[in-house]
């Protein structure tokens, strides 16, 4: 696994984070590369000094301007690293080209905003991870190309949700921090302050005194108001690498009457933190969680405002720190600490309660697994031509346990099921495994299960048997508009044989509307025929509206559910939804072409369509495909719990719906609360067939509706009664598991484009 982080230097907590992660990830990553560069610098050696010294001065010398600036940038969601974008193209791009990682982290926002320029452009696919490394959510974070961001705390998450960003990408891990960061126990103290050279009395107050990467103008005047109260501590100044501040204390120090520690640059910062007392610190993200993670409680000054003043916000409501105010004497802050130890403990014990010690674990878990899925992913491009596959609702690409399974069936396993012999054994024996698989995840039993050669087999099994079995109770079959055409065609057929068909209409959203089936059923009809998901829309049908209606009018009825579109995607229960009859497809859930099933309820019997051998309980004579049926099996068995994959699936779909609305002249003709598998969406200028042959020729599958009803009009619209250019330019958009947010970006860069370029194909 390689992972490139990008980071930039102004202020030291963002290169700290970084290395933070890139130490963690060797150390629990086996064979990990991690390369760290500096965004910025690698862009423009001249913009990286601007910027940073832009930084540094108004930070030391204008703060007021400086945080005028973040507010007007929080509120209008200005981005000054934008500029910065282009130059991303030539600079940064060969970098990322020549590690090739596998995922992208950044911890400082223009990094975030180069990196997300790269992928919204298409350059590059690699999962990107952003590292907010203050406790403020500011939008400049904010980048339509990242995957996930990793947030502080969990107050964090809902300012982000209201900024835009869907709830399932926020991970509130905290800030990473070197391991070494951490509480000791408290037996372990003295010795630790004796072997830094400070008296190890427990009972003598220890105070540590850091200044920040950059320092702080009242610093000395801190220092001076300490040494004139009358309690008795010790106090370690840490100043870093701002020697201007070291040189200043030297003159000071020796005089001081209290015993103080003056420390230049260290690299044990640490050990300091856990044998302290408290920390007196200006609060930048990253130094104020490393006192956090050694339980150590702070008194701010100084906040630079912007996000330093939102860090100080947090850390007092949360109880961890107090401030010295702007005219308030920081001495006198102090003094009313030590005096009050009570108040010093409730703050520790806020820190240990504020617990992220298991954010670097977290953070190493997501990457391995957004690495894992992406390597699968350029491994599935590279099976498939580079394609961005999204026509899964036409069929979908085959899992590798489903076509392991058929290969093996074929090669090893290869008997015929009916034989008496061992290999033939060793077939009926596999394909009762599948039975059992496919049964227990519809909650059924394994004998009512029959195999067919896919959706539509099994749909024609259930309609021409069903209205058979109950033909001494009526001839009045109730169905919808819109079904699959192997639904329609067999109810063509019905109604030349004398049946009375009554076919729903749908509502604006595409959905039967309850009342309606409760109207039309009644002790004459025989069947109840209508789809869970519909495969143009995605609308979820009342099902279960439909069952309570059958009982409710003590129909005779059997109640015919086409689940091919929902199988995996939706939880299906067909004893507690009172489903006799449910049709399924392999092919629609990565299993193989060419097979399919249909659920039969235990006492339903219905009479067989062909005749032969009496293989599945004699309702589909001759030898059965077990190759496929195993896959099929493979496949099942193979999928998630559909509860377990809907939100991050919602979560692509509002990402896809919230990305096509910014286009002009779309119409979204899915409803709001469809299966977020399908977008069905309209250009109302460019046709159907003209927009797909334009995004095929850029490597995007699409479709203009239903794979099984050609270049017809969309029966499924029609049936909504939308516009006639809306159903003449409808574009379904069907998504998988495998699918990304890079590829939802292609599809609406080119639906862009082709709105732009396709004159001839208007209406």
């Amino acid at each position: 696994m390689r992972i490139l982080i990008f980071t930039a230097a102004t202020g030291g907590g963002h290169k700290r984070t970084a290395k933070a992660m890139e130490d963690y990830f060797l150390n629990h990553i086996p064979g990990v590369e991690v390369r760290i560069v500096d965004a910025i610098k690698e862009v423009n050696k001249v913009v990286d000094k601007t910027i940073c010294g832009s930084y540094e001065f108004m930070a030391m010398r204008a703060p007021k301007l400086y945080g005028a600036i973040y507010d007007q940038t929080q509120k209008e969601g200005r981005d000054v690293s934008k500029p910065l974008s282009a130059m991303a193209c030539r600079k940064l791009l060969p970098v990322i080209d020549e590690f090739d990682p596998d995922v992208i982290i950044t911890t400082h926002p223009f990094a975030g905003e180069m990196v997300s320029h790269l992928k919204r452009r298409h350059k590059i696919d690699q999962p990107l991870v952003s590292i907010m490394t203050d406790y403020g959510p500011h939008r400049s974070y904010l980048a339509k190309g990242v995957d996930a961001y990793i947030v502080p705390a969990p107050e964090c998450v809902e300012p982000m949700v209201q900024l835009g960003i869907q709830r399932p990408k926020i991970h509130p891990y905290g800030i990473p921090v070197f391991s070494v960061f951490h509480p000791i126990p408290a037996e372990d103290v003295p010795a630790l302050r004796e072997q830094l050279g400070l008296d190890p009395d427990p009972t003598l107050p220890t105070l540590l005194l850091m200044a920040g990467s950059f320092g702080v103008t009242n610093i000395l005047e801190i220092f001076k108001s300490l040494m004139e109260l009358e309690e008795h501590f010790q106090l370690v100044i840490i100043t870093g690498k701002n020697k201007k501040l070291y040189e200043a204390f030297e003159k000071v120090v020796p005089d001081a009457p209290k015993p103080v520690t003056l420390v230049y640059f260290t690299d044990v910062v640490q050990n300091y933190m856990q044998c302290s007392d408290m920390i007196i610190t200006k609060p930048g993200g990253l130094t104020i969680s490393e006192a956090i993670a050694c339980d150590l409680p702070m008194v701010l000054f100084n906040a630079i405002p912007g996000q330093e003043e939102d860090n100080a916000e947090f850390l007092v409501n949360r109880g961890m720190a107090v401030r010295i105010g702007k005219n308030q004497n920081g001495a006198e802050v102090i003094q009313r600490l030590l005096k009050y130890p009570e108040k010093l403990a409730l703050m520790h014990k806020a820190c240990h309660a504020f617990d992220t010690s298991n954010c670097r674990e977290n953070l190493t878990e997501l990457v391995k697994s957004m690495a894992s899925h992406y390597r699968e992913k350029r491994q599935q491009q590279k099976q498939t031509g580079g394609q961005i596959y999204l026509d899964n609702s036409a069929t979908t690409q085959v899992c590798q346990e489903a076509a392991e399974k058929v290969v093996d069936m074929m090669v090893r396993c290869y008997g015929n099921p009916s034989s008496l012999h061992q290999m033939g054994f060793a077939a009926e024996q596999e394909m009762t495994q599948a039975r059992e698989t496919i049964a227990k995840f519809i909650g059924a039993k394994r004998e009512e299960i029959v195999f067919t050669s896919g959706g539509t087999e099994a749909n024609n099994l259930a309609i021409f048997g069903a209205v058979q079995a109950r033909r001494h109770s009526g001839k009045k079959v109730v169905t919808t508009a819109i079904e699959h055409p192997s639904v329609l065609q067999c109810m063509y057929e019905l109604e030349k044989r004398g049946y009375e068909v009554v076919r729903l209409r749908p509502d604006s959203n595409g959905v039967i509307p309850p009342e309606a089936l409760l109207e039309a059923i009644d002790d004459k009809t025989v069947l109840v025929s209508m789809m869970l998901v519909n495969n143009e829309t995605g609308a979820i049908q009342p099902i279960e509206a439909a069952a309570k209606a059958i009982a409710k009018k003590k129909s005779p009825a059997l109640f015919h559910v086409d689940g091919v579109q929902a199988l995996g995607k939706l939880p299906i229960k067909v004893k507690r939804m009172k489903i006799d009859l449910l049709s399924m497809s392999g092919h629609k859930i990565h299993g193989p072409k060419g097979v399919g099933a249909l659920y039969l309820a235990d006492g339903v019997r219905i009479p067989p369509m062909n005749y032969g051998g009496g293989q599945e309980r004699g309702l589909r004579s001759g030898t059965e495909a077990v190759p496929a049926i195993c896959g099929f099996g493979a496949a099942v068995k193979a999928l998630p719990e559909p509860t377990d994959v809907l939100p991050r699936m919602q979560a692509l779909s509002d990402y896809c719906r919230n990305a096509l609305r910014e286009i002009p002249g779309i119409v979204l003709n899915s409803p709001p609360d469809a299966l977020p598998y399908i977008v069905n969406f309209s250009t109302q200028t460019i046709r159907s067939e003209t927009m797909v042959h334009f995004l095929a020729a850029r490597n995007i599958s699409v479709s203009g509706g239903s794979a099984c009803s050609g270049s017809k009009e969309s029966h499924v619209l029609t049936a909504m009664n939308l516009p006639r250019k809306t159903i003449l330019t409808s574009i379904r958009v069907s998504f998988s598991q495998n699918s990304t947010e890079h590829d939802v970006d292609a599809l609406v860069q080119g639906v862009r484009e082709g709105m732009e370029t396709l004159a001839s194909g208007k209406l």
